[in-house]
């Protein structure tokens, strides 16, 4: 070795790190990760060096959106072979793609409207946003005075009682996807993976669901129909089917059957949870 190569590899004694105070090897610190920057750097180096953070912002999060749309278990894949600086980390995306989804919920409201039945509501017509008030009860249940007085109380409290139940899901999703995570890793059982590589498949897997969601949000809200619920659950199948295949290497006969296991545990966890949000959020009524 030369050694004008050696001098390039030795630690620059002149200047620190500003943020470590670690003798520089090159532009970036090797103990922090800070790059070198001039303390009384001008107005345009501060304007170029915005612009580059916003467009790496950007465009990695895009790149990592369209991987996750257009093939299934790619980035995953790639991800947990140690391809993490070209992707938007999944967290993040995960974060950001849920706050857009449950603003949305949020920001789609129906109109409310009431049946005067001679002191009684028609309950089925108190939707906010499609969710009527005999989704938390059975209207039906109990016909005594107190029943319906309760009942009467809510139907006029419909958009707080599905305020409170959006807010509550949005929140109980985000501690489901562990559960998503540990029900892949108990079936799948590959001594090669740890809980981490299922829980990366998991966010990637709820990112997908989640853009779909807001996606058929907005259709609803274009063309009403029953249909969007036919294909969220395509969209669910089909996605998490060739997601797994692709991202874990299995074999079409495990995939389906981890498919369909995994597919069972998860909606049974959530309906689980969203009965017990339906009775708390009704109870602090």
């Amino acid at each position: 070795m030369t050694d004008s190569k050696l001098d390039n590899q030795q630690p620059n004694t002149k200047r620190n790190c500003l943020n470590c105070q670690q003798p520089l090897i090159g532009p970036f610190c090797n103990q922090c990760g800070q790059k070198e920057i001039p303390v009384d750097s001008s107005l345009m180096f501060f304007i170029k060096s915005a612009f580059s953070e916003i467009t790496d912002f950007d465009s990695r999060l895009l790149k990592s959106l369209k991987l996750i749309l257009t093939r299934p278990g790619e980035i995953t894949k790639q991800y947990n072979n140690g391809v993490r600086t070209t992707y938007f980390p999944p967290i993040k995306l995960y974060l950001i793609i849920s706050l857009i989804l449950f603003v949305t919920l949020n920001l789609f409201e129906f109109t409310v409207t009431s049946n005067d039945r001679g002191g009684s509501f028609d309950y089925d017509a108190y939707v906010q946003p499609n969710v009527p008030i005999s989704f938390y009860f059975d209207v039906d249940a109990d016909e005594s005075a107190e029943y319906r007085e309760k009942l009467d109380f809510l139907a006029l409290r419909m958009k707080d009682v599905n305020q409170g139940y959006v807010n509550a899901i949005s929140q109980a999703m985000f501690l489901l996807l562990p559960f998503f995570a540990i029900y892949l890793n108990l079936l799948l059982k590959d001594k090669k993976r740890t809980l981490a590589h299922y829980l990366i498949y998991a966010l990637h897997f709820h990112i997908f669901i989640f853009f779909i969601g807001i996606v058929l949000l907005i259709f609803h809200q274009i063309i009403a129909s029953e249909l969007w619920a036919l294909v969220a659950w395509v969209a669910y199948f089909g996605y998490l089917i060739l997601s797994l295949k692709k991202a874990f290497e299995l074999k079409w006969g495990r995939t389906l059957v981890t498919s369909i296991a995994v597919t069972f545990l998860h909606f049974a966890s959530f309906i689980y949870v969203q009965e017990v949000i339906k009775t708390y959020v009704v109870m602090s009524m």
